[in-house]
């Protein structure tokens, strides 16, 4: 037990260590033991491996300490390592191709109809992405260290398993193998909203306040981060917010069940109850009419004004009764339904401030994020990443 829980500390301050790295380079070992709150021996282990590793290298010495030698400056060497990260959504597949600080080197996004092509087309799809995407960035394959998969659904992240995808229905789902095996990289993959959330730790303010991610698109996901971490939960499922239920006699979802709470708010449940007050078109996709629909309602058209006042409501309340469990710093909303704008984010609001308990009034932001489809990506980027952050790793010749 001695040597496994030895192991296990020895690779959480390497984490540190390299984190560190990323968010204040230059910097000197002692400022890195301050930082990290690591002994200056055990540092100055971790600094020789990664320098044997190829991962560190000095910067330009630091004489701005006055007097004696100038502060030796480390920094992480960024082409070290490349990675990608790519998102499946319902209309398209999105890539980014990212350093060893997970920092965007080449994008591409290629048109797609997952649900309709099904599974085995859309990987196939993907494969021929990544190697595009890859070609772009003027590398070959066997400069990939990995890739990282992001897509809506019941995901365990840990067992790399799809339970249930908005996109290819129930599973278990085999995703990350077959990629991997066409690829001959290792491949790992996640829920689209806790990787919209590692990219918000990754990128953002440095910060150990808890918070929510909130994305709505062809579903209703959910992460929960704490002290940094996002929470998955004992069964690697972490928040499934969108399946919560709103009314049991609810509109049918597409997990299966009736009245989640993304049955009346997602993507496709606004194209469905705008429906009756859209032109006939028996074969348009969901996103077609919920695109419709928001033209409408921008337009004026009362009816469908209040179709999006009504998922908003909806969406507000259920997510103060989360708030109002977990009392986060802050909420941030993403995804192609936040292009509604007021007509969904007014209600939403007003339906929120109304539901919070007293002492949670007003203390609580909601922050929209702009509909970037490349957060999921550079996400799922930062997920390889700190796989590669958290243990020894050589890049191949």
């Amino acid at each position: 037990m001695k040597t496994v829980d030895s192991e296990w500390l020895r690779k959480i301050n390497r984490f540190h260590v390299l984190d560190c790295l990323r968010r204040h380079e230059p910097i000197a070992r002692i400022e890195l033991a301050q930082r990290t709150q690591l002994s200056p021996a055990t540092i100055s282990a971790i600094v020789q491996d990664l320098e044997s590793e190829g991962l560190i290298d000095l910067a330009e010495p630091d004489a701005a300490g006055g007097r004696g030698r100038p502060r030796v400056l480390l920094r992480l060497k960024a082409e070290a390592a490349a990675v990608l990260g790519v998102n499946i959504s319902a209309d398209r597949l999105s890539f980014s191709v990212a350093n060893l600080k997970a920092e965007e080197i080449q994008a591409l996004a290629l048109p797609a109809q997952p649900k309709r092509d099904g599974l085995a087309a859309t990987l196939r799809n993907i494969e021929a992405g990544l190697r595009r995407a890859v070609e772009a960035a003027d590398m070959e394959l066997h400069d990939i260290a990995g890739v990282g998969i992001a897509l809506p659904g019941m995901i365990d992240a840990a067992q790399g398993i799809c339970h249930w995808s908005p996109l290819f229905g129930p599973g278990p789902l085999s995703i990350v193998e077959p990629l991997a095996q066409a690829l001959g990289v290792p491949c790992v993959m996640d829920n689209e909203a806790r990787l919209v959330a590692l990219a918000e730790v990754w990128f953002g303010a440095e910060t150990a306040e808890p918070f929510l991610v909130v994305t709505v698109d062809q579903g209703v996901g959910m992460a929960l981060v704490q002290g940094g971490e996002v929470v998955r939960g004992a069964f690697g499922l972490g928040s499934e917010f969108g399946h919560t239920s709103h009314r049991e006699d609810g509109p049918l979802c597409q997990c299966g069940k009736r009245g989640c709470v993304e049955a009346f708010t997602a993507d496709y449940a606004i194209a469905r109850a705008a429906d009756p007050f859209l032109s006939p078109a028996p074969h348009a996709s969901a996103q077609i009419r919920f695109q419709e629909a928001l033209a409408g309602a921008r337009a004026g058209n009362a009816d469908l004004t209040a179709v999006f006042a009504e998922a908003g409501r909806i969406l507000g309340q259920e997510l103060a009764n989360v708030c109002n469990l977990f009392n986060p710093a802050r909420v941030i909303l993403a995804g192609s339904g936040i292009r509604a704008g007021g007509l969904l984010l007014g209600p939403l609001r007003a339906a929120f401030d109304a539901r919070l308990i007293a002492p949670l009034a007003g203390r609580i932001p909601l922050t929209p994020l702009p509909d970037g489809l490349d957060l999921w990506a550079r996400g799922a980027a930062a997920l390889v990443v700190r796989g590669l952050y958290s243990a020894p790793w050589h890049r191949p010749a």
